[in-house]
């Protein structure tokens, strides 16, 4: 899981408008559109190139380390230990999740942290608290490509699914929330559908406040991260179901109403963090919204501009439309 709208690697964008018009969208061409394509959704135009940053191509190191639920505290405070120092793990990535899966391993739910270092360093010093966690089974870090590490994030085929998301401030106390309600979502839908019927997941992903200084340095973006004083989790949780439309309705609204209870109690303990991240949203939400009222005016202000028509508000009715924000 990645969250590439943070760090705006595209420097430059070809984009064809309602109009049928073609521009360019970057730094010196059409700044104001090029700003507003940084999280705004299918509002602005349709992006037919980008041009993009180029990287060395490294091999990972990346391992998956699975664990007994039992340790599940263990692995909230190494993610908030993690998230709180994570510009000193400099080349390090560290993604927590808990999973129901009786495919994979015979267990209600268990605990795993993906890790990975982009320098290709197998035994580097910011996992080390979660290297001090008891493994399921041997945890072989292995050296992969990206494009190999990402084949490993897919869903199960032949499934119906739900995902939705929600972010919060990096406290203990909430990890442990969401920790708590995951473990009663599952056990409500090993009653109703059986054990081995659905697969779900909650993925724990830190968000410091730092990543909008690296945004700002490439040109800025919409999700609003400027506003964001503290280190933050995004919470996504997603669900797949074996059987039918009747099942899916009833994890969706389960799944719904965990990150509903979510967001309560994180403001209830002045722990909210408003990004909805629109790559792991459910059509039920409302990520530009969450950007904050400067980055949806000028969103508003881009679409009337570039889309004066409306035709992508009106006519194209896929994504997020900002016609539809209430801010």
């Amino acid at each position: 899981m990645s969250m590439p709208n943070c760090t705006g690697k595209a420097f430059l964008s070809r984009v064809v408008l309602a109009s049928g018009e073609i521009i360019n969208a970057n730094k010196d061409e059409n700044p104001d559109l090029w700003l507003a394509l940084k999280g705004g959704g299918s509002n602005l135009g349709i992006v037919t190139r980008f041009d993009m940053e180029a990287f060395p191509d490294k091999e990972l190191a990346y391992g998956v380390r699975f664990m007994s639920a039992n340790y599940s505290s263990e692995l909230i405070d190494t993610l908030v230990h993690f998230t709180d120092h994570y510009q000193e793990f400099d080349g390090d990535a560290l993604v927590g999740y808990l999973m129901h899966n009786t495919s994979l391993i015979a267990a209600d739910v268990v605990a795993a942290a993906i890790h990975v270092n982009t320098e290709g360093i197998h035994n580097s010093t910011g996992f080390a608290k979660l290297n001090r966690i008891p493994p399921l089974f041997q945890d072989e870090t292995h050296s992969v490509s990206l494009a190999e590490a990402a084949e490993e994030s897919q869903l199960a085929p032949g499934t119906l699914n739900f995902g939705a998301t929600v972010s919060f401030k990096n406290d203990r106390r909430i990890l442990a929330h969401a920790v708590q309600l995951y473990n009663q979502f599952v056990q409500g839908l090993i009653v109703e559908l059986g054990a081995d019927h659905f697969e779900s997941i909650v993925f724990l992903q830190p968000l410091p406040s730092f990543f909008s200084n690296i945004s700002n340095r490439k040109g800025g973006n919409m999700l609003g991260l400027d506003s964001q004083d503290h280190n933050a989790i995004v919470w996504t949780g997603a669900v797949a179901v074996k059987t039918d439309q009747r099942a899916l309705a009833l994890a969706q609204t389960r799944m719904m109403a965990m990150a509903a209870e979510l967001r309560s109690y994180s403001a209830s303990l002045s722990g909210s963090n408003r990004l909805i991240y629109m790559n792991y949203a459910d059509s039920s939400q409302d990520p530009l919204g969450s950007y904050g009222k400067e980055s949806v005016d000028h969103i508003r202000r881009m679409a009337a501009k570039y889309d004066p028509t409306g035709a992508f508000q009106k006519r194209v009715p896929g994504g997020f439309k900002i016609s539809r924000v209430d801010l």
